[in-house]
C-alpha cells in the first residue's frame, strides 16, 4: 500500500486530500508545517509528499531544501496558488515531480498522485509507465530546459521612472523586469518566462498592439496588460486596449488603489479565498490596518461565485474554514452574515470550522451566534 504525507496548515486540506487518496488505497500521514513534517520522516519513510508552499514555523521551500540537504529524494507534488507560482521555479532545481494549482480539482489531485506513485488506473503500481514531470506549469518545460528565469511582471515603458513606480508600489515578494524599448523587451522575454506583462500604450514608433502580438509568440501564457494615461471615457479605452489583444488596462499616474487591484485580479485572488470541493478557506489579512475594510469588501465580492460553483456541485452545505483569520476577527460577523445570506439565496447552509475561542467569539454577536460552529472538518461532515 502506498504510504503519503501531505503537509499543509489547513486541516480542511488535509482532510480532503486524505478522503481522495482513499481511492487509491494510499495510507495517509498528515503534518502541520514542515517542521512537524521533518520531524515525522526521522521515524517514517514515504512514498509521496504533498507539500503546501506557505505554512507557519516553516514553509514548503524551506522543508524541501532541508529534505534534499538530507539526502532525502521522496518524490514531491507541490501544492500552490496562482500567485506563489514563481516559487515553482526554485522548486524544480531542488527537485519535484509535479506541482498542482490550488484550489484544485479532486480528479486532478488523484492524477497527479497516481503519475507520481506511478500506479495504474486501479491504484497498482505499473512499473513500465513514466510521466513527464512538472508538465502542468506553463512555460516550466522551457524554463527548465533553456535555464530561464520566472518572472512575475515585466514593464516595457520609455519612461524609467514608471518602472521604478510599478516596484515601489508591488509586494516584496512579486519578481520584475524592467526595460523602456520595445527592442529591450523582446530580448527580455526571450531570457524570462512572465506571468504579466504590462505594455506601455504609447511607445514611441511602436505599435503596443502588433509588439503584443510578437511577445505573445515568444510568452504565450502570459497576461498583457496596458499602461496608458487616463482617459475621459475609461470603459470605451479599456474595449480599443482590448481590440489590440490586451486583457486590460493600468492608468497613469499609478496609484497604490490601481495596483492592489491589479495584485487581486492577477496575483492574490486565489490566496483570498480558496476553494476544494465544498470548503471556503479565508486567508488571514496581513495588509495595512486601514485597508482592512478593503480587503473584506473584496473578500465578500469571492464568496459569490463560488457559492454558486458549490450549488451547482449539488452539494447542501459550504463549510467556511476561518483557521487562518488571526487578525481583524471583529469585521468576521458582517462578513459572514452577508455570506450566510447569499448561501441562503442558492439553497446552501453555512457550517463555520474553527478554533473554541473563535466560536465564543462569534457567539457574541448577533449576526452568527446561531450559525452552526465545528471544530474540524470530520465534525461537519458528521452533522451533515
Amino acid at each position: 500500500m502506498p504510504r503519503v504525507m501531505t503537509v499543509d496548515d489547513s486541516r480542511a486540506v488535509r482532510s480532503i486530500i486524505a478522503k481522495q487518496l482513499a481511492s487509491l488505497h494510499c495510507e495517509v500521514d498528515e503534518a502541520e508545517d514542515g517542521q512537524q513534517a521533518l520531524d515525522k520522516l526521522q521515524d517514517i519513510s514515504v512514498d509521496l509528499i504533498l507539500l503546501d508552499v506557505t505554512m507557519p514555523v516553516m514553509d514548503g521551500p524551506t522543508m524541501l531544501a532541508k529534505l534534499r540537504e538530507q539526502g532525502n529524494h521522496t518524490p514531491v507534488v507541490m501544492l500552490t496558488s496562482e500567485s506563489k507560482r514563481s516559487i515553482v521555479a526554485e522548486a524544480m532545481r531542488q527537485g519535484i515531480d509535479d506541482y498542482i494549482l490550488k484550489p484544485f480539482k479532486p480528479e486532478e489531485l488523484v492524477d497527479k498522485v497516481r503519475r507520481a506513485l506511478k500506479l495504474g488506473s486501479e491504484g497498482v503500481p505499473a512499473p513500465e509507465r513514466r510521466e513527464s514531470v512538472v508538465s502542468s506549469v506553463p512555460g516550466a518545460a522551457t524554463a527548465s530546459s533553456e535555464g530561464k528565469q520566472f518572472i512575475d511582471v515585466m514593464v516595457i515603458d520609455d519612461m524609467e521612472n514608471v518602472g521604478k513606480r510599478v516596484r515601489s508600489l508591488l509586494p516584496p515578494h512579486v519578481t520584475m523586469h524592467s526595460v523602456t524599448s520595445a527592442q529591450a523587451g523582446v530580448a527580455a522575454c526571450r531570457e524570462r518566462v512572465c506571468r504579466v506583462i504590462l505594455i506601455d500604450y504609447d511607445l514611441p514608433d511602436v505599435n503596443s498592439g502588433q509588439l503584443a502580438d510578437q511577445l505573445r509568440v515568444i510568452e504565450p501564457h502570459a497576461v498583457f496588460i496596458a499602461l496608458a494615461l487616463k482617459a475621459q471615457n475609461a470603459k470605451a479605452f479599456i474595449e480599443e486596449a482590448r481590440g489590440k489583444g490586451f486583457i486590460d488596462v493600468l492608468f497613469k499616474p499609478i496609484s497604490p488603489e490601481s495596483v492592489e487591484d491589479f495584485m487581486l485580479q492577477y496575483f492574490d485572488k486565489q490566496d483570498l479565498l480558496v476553494r476544494v470541493e465544498n470548503v471556503l478557506t479565508i486567508s488571514g489579512y496581513t495588509g495595512r490596518a486601514d485597508r482592512a475594510e478593503r480587503h473584506f469588501k473584496r473578500l465578500e465580492g469571492l464568496f459569490g461565485a463560488e457559492l454558486e460553483t458549490i450549488a451547482s456541485a449539488c452539494f447542501e452545505d459550504v463549510v467556511v474554514d476561518l483557521s487562518k483569520v488571526t487578525t481583524n476577527i471583529d469585521r468576521l460577523p458582517r462578513l459572514l452574515a452577508a455570506v450566510n445570506e447569499r448561501a441562503g439565496d442558492v439553497g446552501l447552509k453555512v457550517k463555520l470550522l474553527g478554533n473554541a475561542e473563535l466560536k465564543k467569539m462569534l457567539g457574541g454577536y448577533e449576526e452568527t451566534k446561531g450559525m452552526e460552529f465545528s471544530a474540524d472538518l470530520s465534525e461537519a461532515a458528521a452533522a451533515a
